[in-house]
């Protein structure tokens, strides 16, 4: 596989893609861990973490989703942190 990847994306190409690759393999975890450490019911959860393993971007689009919830209630000043 290294080798397919050096043939058709060069030195470079190739490293940049194996970064991108590292990076969403990061994140998809990520989202796996806060999915499972979030405040829904236990069989909501369930089923969002099977749902995130089986589809991978799910749990990058929650993480992204949640880092702008986050932003939001952090902006609107409710928990007195400004």
């Amino acid at each position: 596989m290294l080798q397919w990847m050096h043939g058709e994306f060069g030195l470079i190409g190739s490293l940049i893609l194996s970064y991108i690759l590292f990076i969403l393999f990061i994140f998809w975890i990520s989202g796996l861990a806060g999915i499972n450490e979030s405040r829904n019911s236990d069989e909501k959860k369930f089923y969002m973490l099977i749902v995130g393993i089986l589809l991978p971007p799910y749990p990058i689009l929650w993480l992204i989703s949640e880092i702008f919830r986050q932003h939001r209630i952090l902006r609107e000043g409710k928990h007195g942190i400004r």
